[in-house]
């Protein structure tokens, strides 16, 4: 368990201050699961009265987390963030506020029998969500699944057959002098394979991808596709 606390105060005329309060938590339940949790805020001129209706609405940080690893058999994470609207860290950086954040994911992972060249094999699937608190608009969904082989030799081959995402622009925005992004909502469907085997010094990496773009303002929709491959020899180190 740990926590902190910090302080900042500004000596110039404004004569603000900023603090920062939390404390997270790391609980191994097994030699295969550990639990993960914790809390911060971000306050002003030492007001700790949290902002808006809702609870959930005000300059607070939550994150719970579950993760299981296994190099044989069920493997799984699930983790759940909510970021505050008002929250305002003094270091670092939140991509975004007023949001909710969930992943899931789980497999499970085989081992070949003795006589087999392959060492482990295995099948997964991971989810993402994402939403607005205030609005309870959804902002991104996506969902994969993905085989994975390890052989004795050290090669290794994924294989994603599909993965789908979903994601949506609320805010138009300015990029460079010329260029507005408009609110849309695009979807990609995308399939992957990656290969490498160190011991025949080779790399190989393939993606088919295709975009979907609705624009919310106009109605439109547009398709784009795109195919990429990549085969190259590893440097040794």
């Amino acid at each position: 368990m740990g926590a902190i606390l910090t302080n900042r105060y500004n000596t110039n005329s404004s004569q603000t201050s900023g603090q920062t309060i939390g404390w997270d938590i790391v609980q191994f339940l097994n030699r295969q699961v550990v639990l993960v949790g914790g809390m911060v805020g971000t306050f002003r001129n030492l007001n700790f009265t949290p902002t808006g209706s809702r609870f959930f609405s005000n300059p607070m940080y939550y994150e719970l987390a579950l993760f299981r690893s296994a190099r044989e058999g069920w493997f799984y994470t699930l983790q759940g963030d909510c970021i505050g609207k008002d929250f305002n860290p003094e270091m670092g950086f939140i991509a975004e506020n007023d949001l909710w954040n969930a992943n899931v994911g789980f497999g499970h992972q085989f081992k070949a029998s003795s006589s087999s060249t392959i060492q482990y094999y295995s099948l997964s699937t991971n989810t993402n969500f994402k939403a607005k608190i205030s609005s309870g608009t959804t902002e991104t969904r996506y969902v994969d699944l993905t085989s994975e082989i390890t052989w004795k030799s050290g090669a290794y081959l994924s294989i994603t057959p599909i993965s789908w995402q979903e994601d949506r622009i609320f805010d138009a925005f300015q990029l460079g002098n010329s260029i507005t992004i408009h609110p849309d909502c695009t979807t990609c469907f995308h399939r992957q394979c990656h290969f490498r085997d160190r011991k025949i010094n080779a790399f190989m990496d393939c993606s088919m991808l295709l975009l979907e773009n609705s624009m919310e303002e106009t109605g439109s929709l547009s398709r784009r596709h795109c195919f990429e491959f990549h085969k190259s020899s590893l440097r040794s180190s």
